[in-house]
């Protein structure tokens, strides 16, 4: 297991476990959903979604929107992961339609760098290749780590069918 992936993991276990002590929900939260993408990550996806699962269970329906979009951006993830394209393209899509009609350009920039990536795994290759470039135009509108780490994301999935973007 390599360093960097472990000391994720552990911090963001311990930001879930200080932000529960404190009675911090939406932190909480936060923290379960880096958890959850980096297991998913490393390609343990089980885990990786019943954690998905309980931060979802967390979120108060007035929260907002944004943690209950990273966690169905986490489900999308881990069913790409799982191969299942078809369920992950639908749900990447529809988390990149509320992250834009949001303005949420973090989460519409993976989503849609996930999208491209089973658009490209189901013989869709021109419509991937427009699709990245839109995840490129949001990530480079926001920051420029937010357009480094897209563009890592779409080489990660394009060099593998079940590698979800980050």
């Amino acid at each position: 297991e390599d360093r960097p992936a472990r000391e994720a993991l552990n911090t963001y276990s311990q930001a879930g476990e200080l932000a529960g002590s404190i009675g911090h929900v939406a932190c909480k939260a936060e923290a379960m959903f880096g958890l959850a993408r980096c297991l998913i990550g490393e390609g343990k996806l089980d885990e990786g979604t019943e954690v998905l699962r309980a931060a979802a269970e967390l979120v108060p329906a007035a929260a907002h929107g944004s943690l209950r979009l990273k966690c169905e951006l986490g489900l999308a993830m881990a069913a790409h992961g799982s191969e299942e394209l078809e369920a992950a393209m639908a749900r990447y899509r529809a988390v990149a339609r509320a992250a834009r009609s949001a303005d949420l350009r973090w989460i519409l920039a993976t989503a849609l760098a996930g999208t491209g990536a089973t658009q490209l795994h189901t013989a869709e290759e021109g419509a991937a290749h427009a699709t990245w470039e839109d995840a490129q135009a949001v990530a480079q509108g926001v920051s420029p780590l937010l357009s480094e780490l897209t563009a890592r994301s779409i080489s990660r999935c394009r060099e593998s069918l079940c590698s979800p973007p980050w």
